[in-house]
């Protein structure tokens, strides 16, 4: 008997030993950012890292990039690096917005967001940070314009003047079990590097 019970439960260990997930691949973000100032030009990197269940498609554009991958069919992942941003007042929409906040840019490009994008806010919450980075995450849903299901998309948005970061997940709210499992191993991931600024 004693055996027996031995038996079953290294046969348990070395299931659990094969069955296990293994790590989703870090994507390292150091690209160098060459930024004018009003005398010079200066030269910096923003650097952060996350983890995807699989390569990112990767775009980069003169301050702008771009990574993004779909899981199944049904779980999107994108990741947006912003440098070089200049939020002024010159533009009636953001500035509304900026009064309505009294005049926190962070919570101005949240409700920027979601104006433009026809969703509903489901809950946003601010995120202590030491790297520099003012931080918020918020939860929206919306219809899917294909299939007309719900989609919940996770995003956390980190800003500091220059440099605005998003990292977003969504998926079908009738999946719920499988996004959030995938939406706290991808939010866990990240790390924002210090730079000056």
């Amino acid at each position: 008997m004693k055996n027996y019970i031995l038996a079953i439960i290294c046969s348990i260990q070395i299931t659990n030993l094969f069955c296990q997930t293994p790590p989703w691949p870090i994507v390292v973000d150091k690209t160098p950012v060459i930024r004018l100032s009003e005398d010079s030009v200066i030269n910096d990197t923003v650097r952060f890292n996350f983890s995807l269940p699989d390569n990112p498609t990767v775009m980069d554009t003169l301050n702008i990039k771009h990574y993004s991958m779909v899981k199944d069919s049904s779980l999107f992942f994108h990741i947006l690096k912003f440098t070089g941003a200049n939020l002024d007042s010159s533009n009636t929409t953001f500035t509304n917005a900026l009064q309505l906040t009294q005049g926190d840019t962070l919570s101005a490009i949240v409700n920027s967001f979601i104006g433009s994008t026809n969703s509903s806010q489901t809950e946003m919450n601010t995120l202590a940070l030491s790297s520099g980075y003012k931080g918020l995450e918020m939860n929206l849903t919306y219809n899917d314009l294909y299939t007309g299901r719900i989609v919940l998309s996770y995003t956390r948005i980190y800003y500091k003047p220059k440099s605005l970061l998003t990292f977003m997940i969504a998926g079908f709210q009738d999946d719920l079990t499988n996004l959030t499992a995938n939406k706290n191993t991808f939010f866990n991931s990240i790390t924002l590097g210090s730079s000056n600024y």
